[in-house]
């Protein structure tokens, strides 16, 4: 079942007016600056690379980039239409990649829903994934977010299930092709697609097996073209991507470490009074419940609570296997669990229905429905209670941060002017955003001046990667935080 079309259509066009009411004029944030840009992008390896043609940019960023071909593909659309339509990064609507984000965040909820007979058990628990800080703060700070991710989780959530294809070849060829558009997007979304249909493929029989055999077949050859791509190569050698200790202990350790983090971003303030070994071994007993109630011969256990089983075991273990990435590379940013988080809830979502099914079919368990309802109706008011005035402090502070890189930006070039020389200005006395980062990264600066063809300009903050100690003094000048003017 899918959500109809007209009630899609008018929640965009809420949604997309609302952002833009609210975001007008906020400067393009994050790492879109540099991957929107018309003009040369920074590649994987350290330098530069000019795309004079939408094909020429998805071959760059296959060579120089990351790999993911899923993202070139996209992002070359919005790099074509900058650079005719476009002048400067002041006119970038970011505005509207907010809003696409956030309306794939509030579509996916719903798909769920319509995925479900309960109602409301799956509402819950997605919109306290939906509506949470690390979710909605990562399309706030980062545009690019709308293609990277949440398109992605979006296209993943309208796979349909083999007898919903009646069968059809061709359907599963085209739902194949999605799948390998899915897979290519990150490494969390290859690891996804594989580790869910790979599951589905061993629990089921018959052509429901094959389907998800195929399906599986197209996620993994994704993974082979994003891995084998000389953009990741790159990429990995820059990073230091490198596998760790993959014993037994060293995996021990890690579910011990890592199994809270997505309970964190759903749940953080009940997550944090709790010992770490409670959330581990909570964890465990949902897995546990899963291959109860699939493998179980009891009668009272329905094929539908079985098959909500099925999906729950698939997401739950898909869960751990995107944490998985940290074998490779310890880094985990605020926002990276947003995907894992949402793959979190799917499987409890579930996993709560199949309980809930079965619950139907045992006198002594008839009040459970009502048990589970009340909790998490109480679960979800404490969310929305304590998420609205955070999440309304972030967008507050993404406009004022984007006040400020604005009136820097302004104040760098009307003091350059028409020069063609080496300009550098150090920023001092600037804020720090609530992830702990400083006003702009220093390729998002780079980014700005080579997008408005000002590429003699350097601007270097305290403690960023860009040091100022060998630019000659003579050319430096400094901006104070306190002394800037924020005239619009």
């Amino acid at each position: 079942m899918h959500i109809p079309y007209r009630f899609t259509l008018l929640l965009f066009a809420v949604v997309i007016l609302l952002s833009a009411w609210i975001f007008n004029n906020t400067l393009v944030s994050g790492d879109a600056l540099n991957m929107f840009s018309p003009y040369p992008i920074l590649s994987a390896n350290g330098g530069t690379t000019i795309a004079k043609s939408y094909l020429g940019f998805v071959s760059e960023w296959n060579s120089g980039q990351n790999g993911r071909l899923s993202q070139s593909i996209l992002v070359g659309i919005v790099f074509v239409l900058s650079k005719f339509f476009i002048n400067s990064p002041d006119a970038f609507p970011s505005w509207f990649f907010k809003g696409i984000s956030l309306f794939f965040i509030m579509t996916s909820t719903l798909l769920v829903y319509k995925k479900a007979n309960n109602a409301f058990t799956v509402l819950s628990i997605m919109l306290i994934w939906g509506y949470n800080r690390i979710t909605v703060n990562f399309p706030l700070w980062f545009d690019i977010s709308s293609l990277q991710y949440f398109l992605p989780l979006f296209l993943f959530l309208l796979i349909p299930e083999k007898k919903q294809l009646n069968h059809s070849w061709r359907k599963t060829l085209v739902w194949g092709l999605i799948v390998l558009f899915i897979a290519n997007s990150t490494e969390h979304f290859f690891i996804l697609t594989v580790s869910y249909f790979g599951i589905q493929m061993l629990l089921e029989h018959g052509s429901d097996r094959k389907y998800y055999f195929n399906l599986c077949l197209f996620a993994l050859f994704a993974g082979v073209l994003f891995y084998l791509s000389p953009g990741q190569q790159a990429r990995a050698k820059a990073v230091g991507f490198h596998v760790n200790n993959f014993g037994l202990p060293r995996l021990i350790e890690w579910y011990q470490t890592t199994t809270v983090t997505g309970y964190q971003g759903l749940v953080e303030f009940v997550v944090s009074r709790l010992p770490i070994s409670v959330i581990n071994i909570a964890h465990l007993v949902f897995v546990l419940c899963a291959v109860f109630l699939i493998f179980s011969k009891n009668k009272k256990i329905s094929v539908k609570a079985k098959n909500y089983a099925k999906k729950s075991l698939g997401f739950l273990m898909s869960y751990s296997a995107c944490l998985l990435t940290l074998f490779v590379s310890p880094y985990m940013p605020p926002w990276s669990i947003t995907i894992p988080t949402a793959i979190l809830a799917l499987g409890l979502s579930f996993l709560v229905i199949a309980i809930i099914e079965v619950a139907q079919t045992i006198p002594k368990l008839k009040y459970l429905n009502s048990f589970i309802v009340s909790g998490l109706s109480v679960l979800l008011l404490v969310t929305i209670y304590r998420e609205t005035p955070v999440l309304k402090n972030n967008a507050l502070e993404v406009l004022e941060f984007s006040r400020i890189r604005k009136a820097i930006y302004k104040k760098v070039l009307n003091d350059v002017g028409s020069s063609q020389h080496s300009h550098v200005f150090y920023l001092d006395h600037f804020p720090l955003n609530s992830y702990g980062w400083s006003v702009e990264p220093p390729w998002c600066f780079s980014a700005y001046f080579r997008w408005v063809k000002k590429t003699n300009i350097q601007v270097v903050i305290p403690g960023e990667e860009y040091s100022y100690i060998n630019i000659p003094q003579s050319i430096i000048r400094r901006i104070d935080y306190k002394e800037l003017s924020f005239i619009d």
